[in-house]
């Protein structure tokens, strides 16, 4: 649909972000003012322009915004053949349309927020005249708020699109609905503190699902799971049935307890624009982490050009799954490109200083920057799936067909909770491999197969011209035995347990990551002399 959109200095911000949804959910998008406005240009005269096009059918349908809506409402209703309101709840979005033909669509931003907006103009859209005269059943608006799927999957990211892929495997014709909660279609996530840092483009992130006739439902947030009905319904009050349905709701940044908007917690392409565009106008950027976001963002960033300073509460980075000596090499590495470190350090408050920011530890550090970036660890989205009662620990427990405890419920990637055959205990994995593997297989048992999930992933990270793959358990709490080739320049680390190989890090070696894995599957006993060279 062709749509026509304006607004004075009041809803200018509010206009941008309506304008970036229309685009990303297909509409064609033409916006009737200025790229930017003052206080100056507030008068409701701005809408006659975007109003004569409806009239004119040069656009399909207009939404105009001011202060309160009602300035851009009287303007619209004064040019001839226009049918504008002023709306701020869902059935008057709708009902509007199918009744009384409007085709302006009225807002006060500073009376309703985006999400409002945004979802009463998708009511605004979808709705058609009725020129016949009817009887209003009170519960039709949530009738048409209703859709019904074969496959529904929750969740925007890898996991979701790769079980995309496997239900496409089995079944070609099967309706799929995906409901995502980001602004953007599902995405391959390691770009984000990798490549896209060394020159590539932002467009090679995008999964391909245009061949794969699946429905996205984006900015859309799943608030509950009726499993009796197999209904989920969303905050913004449309529902989806299902026959079989997929969690694939991954994890959320973990946050600190101030901070507020100041703090860019990594981890999605949003965070990666945001970025971005801070490193436009800031020197000094602040790295919160020392662990696999935080090493990899603050390498990307001193690569860009920036000072770059991390802040870390362990004594050196990666000391929680790095041997000792090698997390101390890694420290003074990262020393020698110009990264200055703040270990052993424990956040306690953030201030603002004009247009920089004060990071305060406890060790009574002031440090100063341009802007802070944060990796801090994750938490599981499992709130959707208690509240359902389906079992959960750390995580969405599933079988090894990726059922969870209701059958016709899946769950898979970041989220689930497996048992690994090789490693023999249930594991959580959060890496690429994994959200691929599984969600694909998922997709596949969705469909009808019924294949059990055997693979034991591996995860990998660059930092700077340092770069590694690993597999199983690495915590350095474990007995760890180390075959370099050149000291902490190439080889490989053991990790032990009851004589047995738990993980394995291939330290700038490469493409034994299957052998790494029949290892792992050995029963032992290992011992430093039968793994010296066993892998090179």
């Amino acid at each position: 649909m062709r749509i026509g959109i304006a607004s004075d200095h009041a809803g200018f911000a509010l206009k941008k972000q309506l304008k970036e949804a229309l685009k990303d959910t297909g509409h064609a998008v033409v916006d009737f003012g200025p790229f930017s406005l003052s206080p100056k240009d507030d008068y409701p005269d701005f809408t006659v322009p975007l109003a004569r096009a409806v009239a004119q059918s040069k656009v399909e349908r207009g939404i105009a915004i001011c202060g309160s809506g009602v300035g851009a409402c009287i303007a619209a209703n004064k040019v001839q053949g226009v049918r504008a309101a002023l709306i701020s709840d869902y059935f008057s979005a709708h009902q509007g349309v199918e009744d009384d033909n409007m085709n302006v669509i009225c807002f006060g931003a500073q009376v309703i927020s985006y999400a409002l907006a945004w979802d009463l103009t998708r009511a605004f859209l979808t709705a058609q005249f009725v020129r016949s005269t009817r009887t209003i059943d009170p519960n039709e608006s949530r009738k048409k708020r209703m859709k019904e799927y074969k496959y529904l999957i929750i969740g925007g990211g890898m996991t979701a699109a790769s079980a995309v892929y496997g239900i496409r495997e089995i079944d070609s014709i099967g309706s799929i609905g995906l409901i995502s909660a980001e602004a953007d279609a599902p995405y391959n996530r390691p770009p984000l503190s990798k490549a896209l840092w060394k020159g590539e483009a932002l467009d090679s992130i995008w999964r391909d699902l245009k061949s794969k006739k699946v429905e996205i439902h984006l900015r859309t947030i799943a608030k509950e799971i009726d499993l009796k009905r197999k209904r989920v319904a969303c905050e913004n009050e449309e529902i989806y049935c299902y026959e079989k349905l997929m969690l694939a709701t991954g994890v959320r940044p973990k946050q600190l307890p101030f901070g507020d908007d100041s703090i860019i917690y990594f981890r999605t392409v949003s965070d990666y624009r945001n970025l971005r565009a801070l490193t436009g106008t800031a020197k000094r950027i602040a790295v919160i982490g020392g662990g696999f976001i935080g090493s990899e963002i603050a390498a990307a960033l001193t690569m860009n050009g920036k000072e770059v300073t991390m802040i870390f509460p362990g004594e050196s980075i990666g000391d929680r799954i790095f041997p000792r000596d090698l997390s101390q090499f890694i420290n003074q590495f990262y020393k020698q490109k110009r990264v200055e470190l703040f270990s052993g350090e424990k956040i306690i408050g953030l201030e603002k200083k004009g247009n920089q920011y004060s990071v305060k530890t406890a060790n009574q550090k002031d440090i100063i920057a341009d802007g802070i970036v944060a990796g801090i660890g994750s938490l599981p989205n499992i709130e959707l799936a208690q509240a359902a009662n389906i079992a959960t620990k750390d995580g969405i427990l599933v079988n090894e067909f990726m059922r969870t405890s209701n059958q016709d419920v899946y769950a898979a990637g970041d989220v689930a909770i497996f048992y690994n055959p090789s490693l023999a205990k249930q594991i959580r994995v959060e890496h690429e491999d994994n959200a691929n593997t599984m969600g694909s297989l998922a997709g596949r048992n969705m469909a009808g197969k019924n294949d059990p999930y055997l693979h034991l992933p591996f995860f990998y990270s660059d930092m700077f011209e340092l770069g590694y793959e690993a597999v199983g358990e690495l915590d350095s709490r474990l007995e760890t035995i180390s075959d370099w080739k050149k000291p902490f320049e190439e080889g490989v680390v053991y990790y032990l347990k009851n004589d047995r190989v738990r993980g394995v890090l291939l330290w700038n070696v490469w493409k034994q990551v299957d052998a790494a894995r029949e290892l792992i599957a050995e029963p032992g006993p290992f011992t430093p002399s039968n793994l010296k060279g066993r892998l090179k």
